[in-house]
C-alpha cells in the first residue's frame, strides 16, 4: 500500500484522514479533542482512531496546524528574533529583534566569508532574553547549510529556545543561476 496521512490540529478539534494514494481513497477519517496543553496527545489519538492497517505503509505525512494560522491572525505570535548570515535584508521583515552575523556563502555554496562564532554567541545571549524564538537565515543555505547549522547549535548551547533554519524549510533554491531564459 501507498498511504498518506494527513493531521490539522485545530482549536478545538484534530483531524486526520488516511488517504490511498494507489486507489486514489480515502481509507478512513477521524476527529479527537486538540489538547492544548500538549499538542502531541491530542495528535497521537486522532492516529489511533484512524486504526491504520499497516503504518509502515504510510509514505507521506501532512501536519499542517490552524493554531498556528490563527496565532498569526490574531497577533498572539511570540517575539522571535532572526539572525541574517552576511548582509542585511532591505524589505521589512516581520520582526524587530534582527542582528546581522559575519559568515556568508556565494551562490555556488562556497564560503566567501568565514561564520563569526563569538559573534554568533553574543548576539544571541543578548537576544534570548527578549525572543521567545530564533530564526536563522544566510544566503544559499540551500546548497551550504553549514553556517545555519552551526548557528543552531550555537543557540542550543545557550538556552533552550526553538530555532528555524532556511535551510530546515526547503531544498530547492527556487530560481536558475544560470542565463535567463528570456534573455
Amino acid at each position: 500500500m501507498n498511504l498518506g496521512l494527513g493531521i490539522d490540529t485545530g482549536g478545538t478539534y484534530t483531524d486526520g484522514v488516511l488517504f490511498d494514494f494507489a486507489g486514489k481513497t480515502i481509507l478512513s477519517k477521524a476527529k479527537s479533542f486538540t489538547t492544548h496543553g500538549n499538542l502531541l496527545n491530542g495528535i497521537l489519538d486522532c492516529i489511533r482512531c484512524l486504526q491504520i492497517p499497516a503504518p509502515s505503509s504510510v509514505r507521506m505525512v501532512s501536519l499542517s496546524t490552524t493554531l498556528a494560522t490563527n496565532s498569526v491572525v490574531e497577533g498572539k505570535g511570540g517575539k522571535v528574533g532572526l539572525l541574517l548570515l552576511g548582509k542585511p535584508l532591505r524589505n521589512d521583515l516581520p520582526t524587530d529583534v534582527v542582528r546581522v552575523i559575519p559568515g556568508a556563502h556565494d551562490v555556488h555554496g562556497e564560503e566567501v566569508e568565514p561564520l563569526d562564532r563569538d559573534a554568533a554567541a553574543s548576539e544571541v545571549l543578548e537576544m534570548a532574553s527578549v525572543v521567545e524564538a530564533f530564526a536563522v537565515s544566510g544566503y544559499m543555505s540551500v546548497r551550504n547549510p553549514s553556517h545555519e547549522k552551526e548557528i543552531k547549535s550555537i543557540i542550543a548551547s545557550i538556552c533552550p529556545r526553538p530555532v528555524v533554519c532556511g535551510c530546515d524549510l526547503t531544498i530547492r533554491l527556487g530560481f536558475q543561476d544560470g542565463p535567463s531564459p528570456l534573455a
